[in-house]
């Protein structure tokens, strides 16, 4: 230290210890002999009081390294089949628990004998079974579930004809299925998951299953184990191998599923396991000498720090170890020098990982009371040194601080030993006595830390073991009872040799420090005194050595960065010193306790060898190596293979890669490259190049990503060369880069037929339409080529197919009753003008071929409506002829014979869903949006047509809007043709009340009515289409005979006189 220095002569001690043993008179058999052997004696044996004690291991957690196990797939595979027989195509299919079998009708003699029998695994048959006929080929299916199967690895199955029982063929596969449940699933004694198992067919031996955690997977075996009791399910355990290690080590659930191998079982559907909740408190045991913590959750491979607090007596002592798990569900460590608890008492137990802490709880300890051994030592960690008092480096932050430390040992003469200028190692907490002669031995060895402020610490070591932490407790003052130095050093000195320890802290701290301290700067006060600065021997310490440390690369010259320099001690303090850490900037000073050491940079294997007493050294700085894996932005598993890389920055810093040759990935997209050590890595600027990919930089990281490179496709949709608005479109890939980076894409085009499609991987797609309609519509796919950065345009066009041929002989039936309506010696004005009404709803039929884009757009189908149509004018007809052929109208056109033959048609409004005062195109469930959707109608501007007035639809437009009004209503998702109806027949009962009286009779109109109005009530038709087609043609025929009035032709008739 520099500073003037008090030093306890021998005079003075030997009065202060007369006095403490006075004060604390202590049995000559509680003090241990051989606390003063020279360093080559024999340790002690006696067992390690650690009351108040806490171990703590100076090491930290890291992240445990995450394995890339690849994508898993889907289930198993399906039964392969070996031969066929009698043409049967016979072909297997696995849906579950359920085997498919496929056989053509061609090996059947006969319709009506088509059951098969099947074997599986030849066990008993399944007989007799009927199948389903599709396209030519029976669909067989054979619960598996209803079968007794031991082992269905490899299974054959057999299929025969019932009929005869020859042979139709056979196959082999893997038929293993099994359903789990997350419910009742456990951990057992060995830390192995084991799940209930709902449902299993065949299977037998190690069961492999995809298990995935926090966006990791594996592939993990199983087997199939026997309940526990009968009233218990057969379970699943899974082997802890090292990819379940990695999914336990997420600490996330886990979901198990199947895995897609050739020999793997199918599974039902993923079952998830909630490993929280399923994981009980920490256990402790003593196995072997070691304290092993058991808990699932405990990854092989990764590290925790375990802190376990114990109770002894009135004490809690605490140890806390940083371990890596060597075994998955356990971990250990040595039980030397620990003191956890009586035996059955109870500790608390915290395990904490990389991610938080994995499990926490209170549990009994196992085994017999844990007895500590001491082990020679010359470094002696102290934790929590730091915090309890001030260690002054004198602004000099390379500087080593040293303390005085005076050492009660265990001999007979209870002496204590002074030990002056001990370095610290204030990073480490660490006391650095090399070479004292001495070393600990026994238990209760207590030591007081002087600080050159003369701050002061009581620290109690458990062992003499270099590697064992100890507690620290700071000095306050106090003098009796249970504060100060006397409570602290009362509870941690054991009871053998307390009083004489108690004396002597009293005396040194209240007297030896204030009274007895000579000033002195060094050197050595005689024989068996303890050694200054510098000076080793018998109570002796170690001096500080300054070096000048440079740092240089593999050709010697200097490097300009900054690391951390390692000196290991070698020699005899190889195992007793620890390594001490400088960060140097390129070059500078730093000061070490002298020792001779190994020098190198941290995380190198490289160094030099620094004799003791050597001023400099230079250590060589190695190149810094990393792998650079380059990957597609959109899928990391998809690696780039031929990736060229430049350094922009440093400018050409990397030329090329650790074998020289050209920066470029390999086959599975990545490189190594060097680095020069004087190259700081953040200040790297790659710049990543690749034809099917956008350039991009990045900094000096071991992953980095491409986008792919895009371009965009424009889908135009029509059918029969018309644009068809609002259709599905479907872009799936299939080149072989765009499947590997992009999933396809669904689109549906606009009320204009057309769908931009942006963002498309280059490459070639196949484009489909799905026209969402009860019509039929060819399609043909299309396939495109996607460029970068262009756009290309692909047209699908569907084709109508809608045959009118079937209908034709009906359609010229009806149109035959028709004209026989008129087909008498009587007048038929009224008859045919009737009769027109019907012929033009037949004509509309004649239209529906070329009409596909209609009926795709409202999602009608074609045939449903021109059967309905033909229904409806077959019942129009035969309620005209009733209404014509009545007596009074039979001798009305016998009168008006003699009237000038007269052909009227009907040229009405065909919008039957609106009464004469209504918008013609608003209200009720007809009215048409201007979406173009099904169930809304369609826009009334697609056909130009204006929508409003009575007369706006005439001549040759009629036929058309007869086709919409019938097609929109028909597809209406709500029609009120029924209130709609019931307002017509109310305005046309009105119109013939108001011209009764204009005319001699309205006979004809009247029975007309009567009979439409008869037939409505009868709600005709049986499915939705029929019933609405009927509205409409009755709607028509209504608004016929309303306008029968506004035709002098047909009132001539009315205004004949009949005798």
């Amino acid at each position: 230290m520099s500073r003037t220095r008090t030093r306890i002569d021998a005079v003075a001690f030997t009065l202060l210890l007369l006095v403490a043993l006075s004060v604390a008179p202590v049995a000559g058999a509680a003090l241990d002999a051989g606390g003063s052997d020279a360093a080559g004696g024999a340790d002690g044996g006696s067992a390690v009081d650690a009351r108040g004690s806490m171990a703590v291991d100076d090491r930290t957690p890291t992240t445990a390294t995450a394995i890339d196990l690849g994508a898993a797939g889907s289930a198993a595979r399906n039964v392969e089949t070996n031969s066929t027989a009698r043409n049967s195509n016979l072909s297997f299919t696995l849906d579950g628990p359920t085997l498919e079998i496929e056989v053509s009708t061609d090996a059947f003699e006969s319709e009506n004998e088509t059951g098969i029998d099947v074997v599986v695994a030849d066990e008993d048959p399944y007989e007799n079974l009927d199948g389903s006929e599709s396209n030519g080929t029976y669909i067989y299916e054979v619960d598996l579930t209803q079968g007794s199967f031991d082992d269905l690895s490899d299974a054959t199955v057999t299929v025969s004809r019932t009929s005869d029982g020859e042979s139709l063929g056979d196959g082999t596969g893997t038929l293993w299925y099994v359903d789990l449940t997350g419910d009742g699933a456990t951990f057992d004694g060995q830390n192995q998951l084991t799940v209930p198992i709902e449902q299993s067919i065949g299977l037998q031996g190690n069961l492999r299953f995809t298990l995935s955690a926090g966006g990791e997977e594996a592939d993990v075996y199983a087997e199939r184990i026997d309940p526990a009791s009968d009233a218990d399910p057969d379970r699943l355990r899974f082997v802890r191998s090292s990819g379940f290690e990695t999914l336990i080590g997420t600490g996330e659930d886990i979901e198990i599923g199947a895995a897609d191998h050739e020999d793997a079982p199918r599974v039902g559907s993923p079952t998830t396991i909630a490993v929280d909740d399923i994981t009980n408190n920490p256990q402790v045991r003593l196995d072997a000498g070691d304290v092993v913590v058991a808990h699932p959750q405990i990854a092989n491979g990764s590290e925790y720090v375990v802190t376990i607090e114990g109770t002894i007596g009135d004490r809690s002592p605490i140890t806390t170890r940083s371990i890596t798990a060597e075994a998955g569900g356990e971990l250990r460590f040595s039980s030397e020098g620990l003191v956890l608890g009586a035996p059955g008492s109870e500790v608390e137990v915290e395990i904490q990982g990389a991610g938080g802490t994995v499990g926490s709880g209170t549990t009994t300890i196992s085994g017999s009371v844990l007895e500590a051994r001491v082990t020679n030592a010359s470094t002696v960690v102290v934790d929590g040194l730091s915090d309890t008092v001030a260690l002054d480096t004198n602004d000099d932050e390379n500087a080593t601080p040293t303390v005085d430390v005076y050492v009660s040992w265990e001999n007979r003469s209870g002496e204590p030993r002074l030990l002056e200028d001990v370095p610290v190692d204030v990073d480490n907490e660490t006391l650095v006595v090399p070479e004292t002669g001495y070393r600990l031995t026994g238990t209760g060895h207590t030591l007081l830390i002087v600080t050159e402020e003369d701050e002061t610490a009581v620290a109690s070591i458990v062992d003499g073991s270099a590697d064992e932490d100890t507690g620290v407790e700071p000095l306050t003052g106090g003098i009796g009872g249970a504060g100060g130095i006397v409570g602290i050093v009362g509870t941690v000195i054991g009871s053998t040799i307390g009083q004489a320890i108690l004396g002597f802290l009293l005396v040194v701290v209240i007297g030896g420090i204030g009274v007895f301290k000579l000033t002195s700067s060094g050197g050595s006060d005689g024989p068996g005194g303890s050694g200054g600065r510098g000076q080793s021997g018998a109570g002796g310490g170690m001096g500080i050595q300054t070096v000048d440390v440079d740092l240089v690369d593999a050709s010697g010259d200097p490097v300009d960065t900054t690391r951390t320099v390692v000196f290991e001690p070698t020699g005899g303090m190889a195992n007793t010193m620890n390594p001490q850490q400088k960060r140097v900037a390129g070059s500078g000073e730093v000061d070490v306790p002298e020792q001779q050491y190994y020098v190198r940079v941290e995380g190198s294997d490289t160094g030099t060898t620094l004799p003791r007493g050597q001023e400099s050294i230079r250590v060589q700085v190695p190149p810094q190596q990393g792998t650079v894996t380059v990957h597609s932005a959109r899928d990391e598993d998809e690696r780039i293979a031929g990736a060229e890389i430049r350094c922009r920055a440093p400018e050409d810093v990397i030329t090329t890669d650790v074998d020289g040759d050209d920066l470029r990935t390999d086959g599975d997209g990545t490189t190594t490259l060097e680095l020069p050590p004087s190259v700081d890595p953040e200040s790297v600027t790659l710049e990543v190049e690749h034809d099917r990919y956008e350039s991009t930089e990045s900094g000096l990281q071991q992953s980095i990503g491409l986008e792919p490179k895009t371009g965009t496709i424009v889908v135009e949709t029509g059918i029969d060369g018309q644009s068809a608005g609002n259709v599905p479109v479907s872009v799936q890939p299939v080149g072989e880069f765009p499947r590997a980076n992009d999933g396809g894409t669904e689109a549906r085009s606009d009320d204009d037929g057309s769908v931009t499609i942006d963002d498309l991987v280059i490459g070639e797609y196949r484009v489909t339409a799905s026209f969402d309609s009860d019509a039929i519509v060819d399609v043909d796919e299309e396939t495109v080529e996607v460029v970068a950065d262009e756009q290309r345009r692909v047209s699908i066009d569907g084709a109508f197919d809608f045959d009118l041929a079937p209908y034709q002989a009906r359609i010229d039936e009806l149109n035959e009753e028709i004209a026989d309506l008129t087909r008498s010696n009587r007048d038929g004005a009224i008859p045919y003008y009737y009769g027109s009404v019907l012929t033009a709803a037949l004509d509309l039929l004649a239209t529906f071929p070329d009409q596909g884009l209609l009926f795709v757009e409202h999602g009608v189908d074609p045939d449903e409506v021109t059967e309905a149509v033909l229904a409806a004018v077959a019942d129009a007809i035969e309620y005209t002829r009733d209404a014509m052929t009545t007596k009074q109208n039979v001798d009305l056109f016998g009168a008006c014979s003699s009237l000038r033959n007269e052909r009227v048609r009907w040229e009405g409004d065909p919008a039957v869903l609106t009464t004469s005062g209504d918008d013609r195109r608003s209200g009720g469930s007809g009215q048409r949006s201007s979406s173009g959707r099904r169930g809304g109608g369609r826009s009334d501007d697609r056909r130009g047509r204006s929508g409003g007035g009575t007369g706006a639809s005439r001549g040759s437009d009629q036929r058309t809007a007869m086709l919409e009004e019938l097609v929109t209503v028909v597809a209406a998702d709500r029609a009120d043709h029924r209130g709609r109806t019931a307002d017509r027949l109310e305005e046309t009962e009105a119109v013939l009340s108001e011209r009764r009286g204009e005319v001699s009779t309205v006979s004809p109109v009247r029975e007309q009515y009567d009979r439409i109005k008869d037939h409505l009530s009868s709600t005709p038709g049986d499915t939705r289409t029929e019933t609405r087609v009927q509205f409409v043609v009755s709607a028509w025929m209504l608004d016929a005979v309303q306008r029968v009035f506004d035709h002098p032709e047909l009132v001539d008739r009315l205004e004949e006189t009949v005798f």
